[in-house]
């Protein structure tokens, strides 16, 4: 349930994040807009660190576990 949970905010939050590189990296005509207040970029950044530590954490209890 909570992957689920988390995948509402972070698939979407990646996908924008993914655009940004491709369009920045090979000068693409998209024009993908950067999010609006330091805030929100701080908040986006957020997430995805947060990912990476509870899957980390998970792969750890479960190597523990076994």
């Amino acid at each position: 349930m909570f992957w689920t949970f988390a995948a509402l905010f972070v698939l979407p939050l990646g996908f924008w994040r993914s655009a940004v590189i491709i369009d920045s990296v090979f000068a693409l005509p998209w024009n993908v807009a950067n999010l609006p207040t330091p805030e929100m970029r701080q908040r986006a950044g957020d997430m995805i660190k947060w990912i990476f530590y509870v899957g980390g954490g998970v792969a750890g209890v479960k190597a523990v576990l076994r």
